[in-house]
């Protein structure tokens, strides 16, 4: 498989999300039950991107707001994924943020720690070289160690 840069690989993927839309509306209880009640996913990843709220206000508050960090606890969902990431772009478009949501009877604050310091690096490489190609490992060596402790093994995902 040829090597694709940042862009060209984000758009595979984009293209091979628009092909599974047609299956979007398929049942969740069905889907559930067609696999005998086993949980389908331990991980959410959802991007948001409200525009429309960029100009909505209410007097002087802008309907939309976060920390200055991009971090609040206002935001907190209930859910059974024990792995959220929830990554977004303010309304104005000014900045992205990114907020990670662990169930914490699974996963140490060290785990929490190390998974905040790959995302960074990972986007960090992808947004300031989205041109380059994306054959190497988005881990740094000290957490792609860690993955292969936890998994026994490493393989690229195509």
């Amino acid at each position: 498989t040829a090597a694709l840069s940042w862009s060209e690989w984000i758009k595979q993927l984009a293209e091979q999300e628009h092909q599974l839309w047609s299956h979007r509306r398929y049942p969740m209880a069905t889907l559930k039950r067609d696999m005998d009640g086993e949980a389908l996913f331990s991980t959410l990843f959802n991007y948001t991107h409200f525009r429309a709220y960029a100009q909505e206000s209410v007097g002087e508050a802008l309907l939309f707001e976060r920390g200055a960090d991009g971090l609040t606890d206002a935001a907190f969902e209930h859910s059974n994924y024990p792995f959220i990431l929830q990554a977004g772009m303010t309304p104005t478009g000014e900045s992205i943020y990114l907020t990670l949501e662990v169930d914490t009877c699974r996963y140490t604050a060290q785990d929490l720690a190390r998974f905040v310091a790959c995302y960074r690096h990972s986007f960090t490489q992808m947004l300031t070289a989205p041109q380059t190609l994306c054959d190497k490992p988005l881990l740094q060596p000290e957490a792609q160690q860690q993955l292969t402790q936890w998994s026994g093994s490493f393989n690229r995902m195509d």
